[in-house]
């Protein structure tokens, strides 16, 4: 049996049917071409339930943290939300206790709170 990693990458490199975004490991994830979804364009009916994606969103943020802190332009491009959406995201994260903010202007990076 072929290993996930393996079909997602032929997916990618062979098909041009997806394509990656985010970092390495944990961080990584895949969506649809352009190429491919334009060829569906048309033929689905999508719909994204907002309150999920802002959960997925949410758990990409965290495992991506996880692993060190990110810039606001990394957290952009791992979530792929506009300047906006990514404030509202992470001032809720903020209040939660969650996530904190170092630094200032461009050396400023997100970090997960230490759990007590």
């Amino acid at each position: 049996m072929e290993d996930a990693r393996e079909v997602l990458s032929r997916l990618v490199t062979q098909r041009n049917i997806l394509e990656t975004g985010g970092g390495v490991g944990r961080g990584r994830y895949y969506r649809l071409s352009r190429p491919a979804y334009q060829m569906l364009v048309g033929s689905l009916r999508y719909h994204v339930d907002s309150r999920l994606a802002d959960q997925n969103a949410k758990a990409r943020i965290l495992a991506a943290l996880a692993e060190g802190p990110l810039a606001n332009a990394e957290l952009r491009e791992i979530t792929q939300l506009s300047r906006n959406q990514c404030f509202k995201l992470m001032a809720e994260l903020r209040t939660s206790g969650e996530i904190e903010m170092r630094g200032s202007k461009r050396w400023a990076r997100w970090h997960l709170c230490a759990r007590a």
